[in-house]
């Protein structure tokens, strides 16, 4: 109690305790006089000597300032008010320091939010920990970080024991049409039956992809094949209607039925898509395409959930120098 009463009069009644600082000072410079006097010096040597016993007066008044508590914190406000009176009469120089400021928070911040979403934040998935990208690496063929090709996906799906699960994805801009607006251009995904599930994801509303649905044939069949809206499609373009499972849509002219809406916090690969449809890659008889177009991601299944950044797939592959990488996934939220 007594140093925080201390700490609001050093701050807030400073005048007063500078003034009582002054009186003791003078009071003991009294006191040695009278001490000199009692010595048998005439009063003008008393008061000489008194002064240099004691010393400087303004140094001691500055040491007992430094000393006092709250110190650091007037003198952080003394700088404060010293900095401000420069930068008011120096407008260049001021205008420079905001901006190197500025410069540098947005810096710090930009790599904060980087670092968090990467290293330090979990992925929003169910078991994030065993989710992994997967990447083709040919040396051969000059690629170092590439996709995957149909014949690897098929062949790493069964070959591959650590994975659980494999899913093959890819990114492209369709036309979607409306009816009563005009046609607009929309980001879409075709995926693999079995992404949702690698991801763990559950629908908002209708069903997710299935292995009945990716059939062989389906795309060619006169059934429109199936795709998923984003919860923000399923808002700004259709009215968060609920009967719009089991209704169709046109992309790129050709009619789609939708199956389902996904969850409003969903946004894999990256937030801009809209509309996820169904597709399978084609099967190839060579294990490896230069077409190295699909991404891939996996879940592992429990017993490798640590994985070396890079595994070699050679056991896959005798006698070739092509390689499988596994990679944590981006941790950001979005997923980009």
């Amino acid at each position: 109690m007594s140093r925080l009463t201390s700490f609001w009069r050093n701050l807030f009644r400073r005048g007063r305790v500078d003034r009582d600082l002054d009186d003791e000072l003078r009071a003991m410079v009294e006191l040695l006089i009278e001490e000199n006097v009692r010595a048998g010096m005439t009063r003008e040597e008393a008061r000489r000597l008194a002064r240099v016993k004691l010393g400087n007066v303004e140094t001691i008044k500055d040491n007992v300032r430094d000393a006092r508590v709250g110190a650091s914190v007037e003198n952080l406000a003394r700088d404060f008010h010293h900095a401000a009176r420069t930068l008011v009469k120096s407008p260049g120089v001021a205008v420079i320091i905001v901006i190197t400021f500025a410069l540098g928070s947005a810096g710090v911040t930009t790599i904060f939010a980087l670092v968090s979403a990467i290293l330090i934040r979990p992925l929003p998935y169910p078991g994030s920990e065993r989710l992994v990208t997967v990447k083709h690496a040919a040396p051969g063929l000059g690629l170092a970080d590439a996709g995957l090709s149909s014949g690897t996906y098929f062949h790493y799906r069964s070959h591959a024991k650590s994975l659980e699960a494999l899913a093959v994805y890819s990114e492209t801009v369709l036309n979607v049409s409306v009816p009563g607006s005009a046609t607009e251009r929309v980001h879409v995904t075709y995926a693999g039956p079995e992404l949702f599930d690698v991801l763990g994801v559950r629908p908002a509303l209708g069903r997710l992809f299935t292995n009945e649905d990716a059939r062989p044939g389906f795309m060619d069949t006169t059934w429109p094949v199936p795709v998923l809206l984003s919860h923000q499609c399923w808002q700004r373009r259709y009215g968060s209607d609920p009967r719009i499972i089991g209704r169709t849509i046109t992309l790129n002219n050709r009619a789609r039925r939708v199956i389902g809406v996904l969850p409003a916090e969903f946004s894999f690969p990256r937030p801009e898509t809209e509309i996820w449809m169904l597709f399978v890659p084609p099967q190839q008889t060579a294990s490896f395409a230069r077409q190295l177009e699909y991404r891939a991601v996996a879940r592992l299944r429990p017993a490798s959930v640590r994985p070396q950044p890079q595994r070699n797939s050679s056991g896959f592959f005798p006698q070739s120098k092509e390689s499988m990488q596994m990679q944590r996934p981006n941790a950001s939220r979005k997923c980009n």
